[in-house]
């Protein structure tokens, strides 16, 4: 067994209320059987409605490290999008509950890019001297 088996998180199985989905089933009820199979093991609350809180924002980011892991574990990018819209329902969620923190952070950005923005001007005036 190689570290990244040892490391490796338990597979997610199905919920015993429901059955798998079959060959039979279609891709969304197969989809739906097995989004509530990770939403179950990541802790996502069963009525998550959009609403941020604490308890959805963690659930949100053991998704996301569990797609990422499985991403660069099997060079399996067919979740890459699911990532994405993972983590700006992170990113929403986190605004909403620490709003002066990520104000701090949008100053901060906004200050590097006016650095940047003088920076590549006074380089430019530079080169053209």
């Amino acid at each position: 067994m190689n570290l990244s088996e040892q490391d490796a998180e338990p597979p997610i199985e199905p919920c015993e209320r429901h059955a798998p989905g079959g060959q039979d089933a279609t891709p969304m009820a197969r989809l739906s059987v097995a989004w509530e199979a990770i939403a179950h093991a990541c802790d996502l609350p069963s009525d998550f409605d959009g609403e941020p809180s604490e308890t959805a924002y963690r659930a949100v980011k053991e998704l996301q490290a569990r797609l990422r892991d499985h991403i660069l574990a099997n060079n399996d990018t067919r979740l890459q999008s699911l990532l994405h819209l993972l983590g700006a329902a992170s990113l929403h969620m986190e605004q909403a509950l620490c709003p002066e923190g990520c104000a701090h952070l949008q100053c901060e950005l906004e200050q590097g890019m006016q650095l940047v923005r003088t920076t590549e001007s006074e380089l430019n005036s530079t080169r053209t001297s």
